[in-house]
């Protein structure tokens, strides 16, 4: 399967953080082209691979069931994630970094090893 293929923004970057929460002070704007350095993983295994009919992979999100890790954050971008995460321990605030990291991950895109060898 090749993941780069289902590549999309799941959903749009925010203009203003969700109710309750604050940007970070000084964190710098998102950038993907500074921030993200995305890049597929070695290994891919689906939901089909274990053996799940089709009828029950449609209605799911993705159909990858887990993938070996992979690369999501520029040298840049991790810095910016660990300088950021601190802060992360006071009152709610949420990472423009790690937020729109998430957002616009292709689709697929897991952090969890895969299962099988």
């Amino acid at each position: 399967m090749n993941v780069t293929e289902t590549a999309h923004v799941a959903v749009p970057f925010p203009e203003h953080p969700p109710a309750g929460y604050r940007w970070l002070a000084g964190e710098p704007p998102f950038d993907p082209d500074r921030h993200l350095a995305l890049e597929p993983p070695a290994e891919v295994v689906t939901l089909a691979e274990f053996g799940y009919p089709d009828a029950e992979i449609e209605p799911t999100a993705t159909p990858v069931a887990v993938s070996a890790p992979f690369r999501v954050l520029s040298d840049e971008g991790a810095a910016v994630m660990q300088r950021s995460a601190p802060a992360r321990n006071g009152p709610a605030t949420v990472s423009r970094t790690s937020f729109a990291a998430a957002a616009t991950a292709p689709a697929g895109f897991g952090t969890c090893a895969s299962a099988r060898r």
